[in-house]
């Protein structure tokens, strides 16, 4: 008798796998929930306005002060060093 040679293929990660749930006042006997929930979400375009007022920016301007900052670091090092290097 010879062993597998390989392990069985396991399931696709795009098929929720029905997990039985743990019992609870609120879970009836025996039901089985997916594996998974998906959870709606509402990109930044589709948000409704007063949503969110502190955040009026465009999505990018964070992005674009760390690289400016980073930049300016860069800058501050450079010219740091070209005076200590003469």
């Amino acid at each position: 008798r010879t062993a597998p040679l390989a392990a069985p293929l396991p399931a696709p990660a795009s098929v929720p796998v029905a997990v039985p749930v743990p019992q609870g006042p609120e879970v009836p006997d025996g039901e089985v929930r997916e594996g998974y929930e998906e959870v709606p979400t509402v990109p930044w375009w589709d948000r409704p306005e007063g949503l969110d007022e502190r955040r009026r920016g465009r999505p990018g301007g964070r992005l674009l002060l760390y690289a400016v900052a980073l930049l300016a670091a860069l800058l501050v090092t450079a010219v740091v060093g070209a005076v200590a290097l003469g």
